[in-house]
């Protein structure tokens, strides 16, 4: 089990050091830096997506916390049958005015599911 507070920033350092430094185009770096800024700033922000009722039924444990194995069952799942999970960098005005595709896989998964352990355990020496 994972609070929401540990998920985000298991997320926030994920994206940060594995996915910005590897994406080429420099407007999508920016949109991917600012979004982690905002998340980071103010993480009630992805409340509307973690409350959504499909999202929420998914991952919703005990006691506010989240299952990771659930988490980490269905993202698997979903490079199974996707050969990826594709997010769309949508383009933004006076940034870039191009659609940008991020595919992630079984490996990225993994490693994001390692940062995910390591800040659980960071708050359990904490």
């Amino acid at each position: 089990m994972v609070t929401k507070k540990e998920l985000i920033n298991a997320v926030i350092r994920y994206v940060k050091a594995e996915v910005i430094p590897h994406v080429a185009d420099r407007p999508t770096q920016m949109i991917l830096s600012a979004a982690l800024y905002a998340v980071n700033a103010k993480p009630e922000i992805v409340e509307s997506f973690l409350n959504n009722p499909f999202v929420a039924a998914i991952l919703r444990g005990e006691d506010g916390k989240y299952d990771t194995e659930v988490i980490f069952k269905v993202l698997n799942d979903l490079v199974k049958e996707y050969d990826g999970i594709p997010v769309k960098i949508p383009p933004i005005k006076f940034i870039t005015s191009t659609e940008n595709l991020l595919t992630f896989r079984k490996g990225d998964i993994e490693t994001l599911e390692e940062y995910l352990k390591k800040e659980i355990e960071e708050n359990e020496d904490a």
